[in-house]
């Protein structure tokens, strides 16, 4: 079932799964995105440098690097949110490059730049 989706500044279109993880559309097709698995995706978005943040149902947060074919574990780190742990149903970000998480029954995490 579709979740999320996001078009990147290439016009590449990702669709997050509840799930099966993240497929981006190559053609007519879409590929699955390794690294993602069968992760429940609540979130997508596409950030100024080209890469997809991806936000997990109860998994925290995982950044795709189109460039290099990769999906880097989350990356952020909080000494007051277990975000490897939450659920991670909103991101976005501000003018100044900061990125914003809104978390389950946590709140709002910023990630500064």
């Amino acid at each position: 079932i579709f979740s999320s989706l996001c078009e990147d500044r290439n016009g590449v279109i990702y669709v997050g799964t509840s799930d099966s993880g993240v497929f981006k559309l190559q053609g007519n097709d879409f590929v699955h995105i390794a690294g993602t698995n069968s992760h429940a995706v609540s979130s997508l978005y596409c950030d100024h440098y080209g890469s997809i943040m991806i936000g997990y149902d109860g998994q925290g947060l995982a950044i795709y690097e189109p460039k290099n074919d990769r999906v880097l574990d989350n990356p952020f780190y909080s000494k007051e949110v277990d975000l490897p742990k939450s659920k991670v149903y909103s991101i976005i970000e501000d003018n100044s490059g900061n990125i914003w998480l809104g978390l389950l029954q946590k709140g709002i995490y910023k990630q500064p730049i």
